[in-house]
Order: C-alpha cells, then structure tokens, then sequence
C-alpha cells in the first residue's frame, strides 16, 4: 500500500500566500478596530488641547456638537480609510488570474444571516448604508452651520469624500466578486459580431 506524502513546490514556485484582506470580513472588523482607536486618539487629543488651552473656547453647543458629532465623523473617517487602505492593499497588483485567485481563497459566508453579521451584508449593502451616513452628515452640518466648529466642517466634508470612495471600491468589489463567481458577466453588444 503506498504511502500518502505531501508535496511542497520548490519556495520560488510557490504561490503567494493571499492577503488576510482579501476576505470582507477581515477587511471589516480590522477597520471597525481602527476607526475605534481613531475616535479614542481623537477624544485624547481634544482633551489635550482642550486643558492646555491650545485652543480658543467654544460655546457650549460647538463643543457638544463637535464631541458628539466630530467624534462620530472621525470614527466613519477612519473607518473609510482603514478599510480603503486595507483593500487597496488586498488587490493591488493583481493581474486577472491573481485578482480570480483571491477572490475564490476568501469567499462570503453562505448563509444570509451570517453574511449579515460577519460582513455587513457583503460588498452591496455598503453603498445604501454610506449613501444614508453621507446624506445625514450634509443635513446635519447644514442645519447647525452656525454652531458648527470648522474641525466638524472639515470632517463633514472628508465624511462625504469617503462615502464616495467607499461606494465605488464596493462595487468594484462586488462586481468582480460577481464575475469572478458566476463564470463571467455578459454585456450588451459582445455576442455576434
């Protein structure tokens, strides 16, 4: 009876491991992480300034606006980033074959309720989720112009910056997560020339 043995390629004909990044779910929880650690660096930094005197005194209601809310937009804007980055990092310098290869290594989870949970709903439910976040985020800062700090302005306008960002990294994902899965997309016009 022959043995099993596990053959290992040669180191230089070795695929490339695939980057933790690639899966959504990673990708999401390693940016909510960071957006928390975010938030946490923002509400020391304020503190700071805020004690040392470093900054001009708000009125009550800009500095409620600009802990509550700024704090808020510094969460989402990092979060943006840090999922941004983590899935440039993920598929830069991917041919076709590379790009096929990581995608089919870091499927969803199957099941609806668990793709709910694990990865926000998979790449098509972020852009309703950040189109909503954006729209809230100009109303507010419209509403409370008057009151608002330029930190929050700043923020709000980064907020809107990143939701577009997100938005489009989203469907680019969820389009080639598509073509990768479903064998191909066919488009008008391609057949019968």
């Amino acid at each position: 009876m022959p043995e099993k043995y596990v053959i290992f390629p040669p180191p230089d004909k070795r695929p490339a491991p695939i980057p933790r990044s690639c899966s959504d779910v990673f990708r999401l929880w390693a940016a909510v992480g960071l957006a928390i650690v975010f938030s946490l660096i923002f509400a020391i930094v304020q503190s700071l300034y805020q004690g040392f005197g470093f900054r001009r005194q708000l009125t009550p209601a800009q500095q409620a606006l600009e802990e509550d809310y700024g704090s808020g937009l510094v969460t989402w804007v990092g979060f943006a980033i840090a999922y941004l980055w983590l899935g440039a990092r993920a598929f830069r310098r991917a041919d076709h074959a590379e790009l096929v290869r990581r995608i089919m290594g870091t499927p969803l989870p199957r099941s609806a309720w668990m793709r709910w949970i694990l990865a926000g709903g998979g790449s098509i439910v972020w852009p309703v989720s950040i189109a909503i976040w954006a729209f809230m985020t100009v109303v507010t800062a419209v509403i409370n112009r008057r009151d608002v700090p330029v930190l929050v302005l700043t923020m709000a306008g980064l907020t809107v910056l990143s939701c577009i960002a997100v938005i489009t990294f989203s469907f680019a994902l969820y389009y080639a997560r598509k073509d990768v899965e479903d064998g191909g997309r066919g488009c008008p016009g391609s057949r019968g020339s």
